[in-house]
């Protein structure tokens, strides 16, 4: 269903036509037009707004809760502590997805974790 969020003009070569979409979710399309004879499409502009659970805490939220996951797991590897390590970069999974942090700092977590396993496999 296409509705029209609104509709603006402009007089002169070259214009700025702002368009409020504040609430608007979903695939908008801006199209300019030449009203001149004959009317042509000029361009056309699509744009996706979502509304996602990183957008509503800036992944603050993510982040206390992959905080928590991460120490969850990394405690049910306790027996181990080869397995605690493994589990905690497990954990940190949902951190990503949840946007607590980046893809750089969740690769540098698991090589840091990888040189500690390292470090404790060359010890025994």
């Amino acid at each position: 269903m296409i509705y029209v969020v609104c509709s603006s003009s402009g007089i002169g070569y070259v214009n700025v036509i702002t368009c409020d979409v504040t609430g608007q979710t979903g695939l908008l399309r801006a199209v300019a037009y030449r009203t001149a004879s004959p009317q042509s499409i000029i361009t056309s502009i699509y744009a996706e707004i979502t509304s996602r659970i990183t957008d509503i805490s800036d992944g603050k939220a993510g982040l206390i809760v992959a905080a928590i996951l991460s120490m969850l797991m990394a405690l049910m590897g306790v027996y181990s502590p080869i397995a605690a390590i493994v589990l905690a970069c497990i954990g940190l999974i949902p951190a990503y997805l949840l946007g607590g942090i980046t893809i750089a700092v969740g690769i540098g977590f698991g090589l840091l974790g990888g040189l500690v396993i390292w470090t404790l496999i060359k010890r025994v």
